[in-house]
């Protein structure tokens, strides 16, 4: 949406002559040589510029490498008793690979070296993609401590694609040290101290307590159906938040906007036909646990369901909702959409019937039991890589006016599908008639329908 925008713009500008004296064309032959000569040139001006670590194994040792005058040197660390050498003999293994391919290299500038002067191995950049699809800035799941202890790259490499300098935690199986994240300044700051033996001390305030199993609670509040109360419209978000930050956006946004949904409902629309429900969902970060157990206990919900709403994917302005695979979703959703203001109507598209949410919110807890599904997808403002269960999903990262819009047209939608005088069948489409259009709100579509599984009541020994 903003590169439409500054594509207008850009357009409105032209238009007005404003671009008359810019060349809007390739570059020429000269203007590409200019600027690999001036690549060159920078080359080697930035040096002790350090590159990831790469820790060995199970042991306490990581190697790196850093920029110095003339190329590049890998150095060899032990984390117990901060002793730094060579990784390798430089020289001797710039003799070997001199003399193997009849080029000419030197200890600093080894074939597989990455580029003096840049960021990292991405040519200069802010780095290249890491081994093993890692984020450079750590954390990432893994699937066991074995595999954890396998090796610190490749497979087993901490995951994440998050945006520069921010941190995506998730959980760890670190079992031979304590590890601490540090934002990136403050990393920085620390290596740089420690790189120069000054001996850099940290204090840890750390006050967390283990209580063992703890229970957890959905919240349910309910409008009950004046007509067909047996009859149900669900607006859906989860309560719980990651712990790196206070979950603004994951999924804070989400309630907020379902309660203040419900509220305009109950101000304007206290006698529904049909009963309208909103689940704030516990533990849907540990697997999606209290909406799977909220459609295991309450299968009359599941019999009676005209539509769900979900939405769990950042403050932006609702742009697009799924039909959750239905056949007949998009009838409905097209008439309800046709009813409401041009503001909001304009605004969304209907991917109808769409597909089964994928498994990535609390809609795929509904969606395995055949029931009409709706995702409501919504503006990035760079959710996905910024705020996404890092350390800056916070308050001042909620974008108000979206909230409103999202709530007025939420509440708007769950008004039509309760004044529906037809209820949605719940009749999935045929997946293997062909590929299926994506889910168009939620967080990734399934190619298959999935198999509804029993609901968690207790904690994963993996996780306790």
């Amino acid at each position: 949406m903003r590169f439409q925008i500054r594509l207008s713009i850009a357009g409105a500008l032209a238009a007005t002559g404003l671009f008359a004296g810019l060349a809007l064309a390739q570059g020429s032959l000269a203007d590409y040589q200019r600027g690999q000569e001036l690549q060159k040139r920078s080359r080697g001006l930035v040096v002790n510029a350090p590159g990831p670590t790469n820790w060995i194994a199970e042991s306490d040792r990581f190697w790196y490498y850093r920029s110095v005058q003339g190329g590049t040197e890998f150095l060899l660390v032990d984390a117990t008793t901060a002793a730094k050498k060579p990784a390798f003999d430089h020289d001797k293994l710039a003799a070997a690979i001199s003399a193997a391919s009849g080029g000419h290299y030197t200890g600093l500038t080894l074939p597989f070296a990455p580029a003096p002067g840049g960021r990292g191995g991405g040519g200069g950049g802010r780095g290249g993609a890491p081994a093993g699809g890692a984020s450079d800035r750590g954390g990432g799941p893994a699937a066991s401590v074995a595999a954890a202890a396998g090796g610190r790259s490749g497979a087993n490499a901490p995951q994440g694609s998050g945006g520069w300098g921010t941190t995506e935690i998730f959980e760890t199986y670190n079992t031979v040290a304590p590890a601490v994240t540090l934002d990136c300044e403050d990393y920085g700051l620390v290596f740089r101290l420690a790189e120069n033996r000054q001996k850099p001390m940290l204090r840890l305030e750390l006050d967390a307590q283990l209580l063992g199993e703890q229970p957890v609670f959905n919240t349910v509040a309910t409008i009950k159906g004046s007509e067909k109360p047996n009859e149900y419209v669900m607006l859906s978000a989860h309560f719980d938040s990651w712990d790196g930050s206070s979950g603004a956006t994951d999924n804070g946004t989400g309630t907020m906007m379902a309660m203040e949904a419900m509220r305009i409902l109950k101000a304007v629309y206290p006698h529904p036909k049909r009963t309208i429900m909103v689940g704030h969902w516990a533990s849907e970060e540990q697997g999606l646990n209290g909406s799977t157990a909220f459609t295991e206990d309450h299968p009359e919900v599941m019999k009676g369901l005209q539509a769900l709403f979900n939405q769990d994917n950042g403050t932006g302005r609702i742009q697009n909702i799924g039909g959750g695979g239905m056949a007949h979703s998009g009838e409905h959703i097209n008439m309800w959409l046709s009813e409401i203001p041009s503001e909001w109507k304009d605004a969304v598209r209907a991917n109808v019937p769409g597909g089964p949410a994928g498994g990535g919110s609390d809609d795929y807890s509904f969606t395995c039991y055949g029931v009409p599904t709706s995702g409501l997808g919504a503006l990035n403002w760079d959710y996905g890589s910024l705020t996404w269960h890092t350390e800056r999903d916070t308050y001042d990262k909620v974008v108000f006016d979206d909230l409103r819009f999202n709530a007025t047209f939420t509440a708007m939608m769950a008004y039509l599908a309760s004044e529906d005088p037809t209820m949605i069948p719940h009749e999935k489409i045929d997946l293997t008639a062909g590929a299926a259009a994506p889910a168009g709100g939620g967080r990734g579509g399934a190619r298959t329908w999935p198999a509804c599984e029993k609901a968690p009541r207790v904690t994963a020994p993996r996780l306790k």
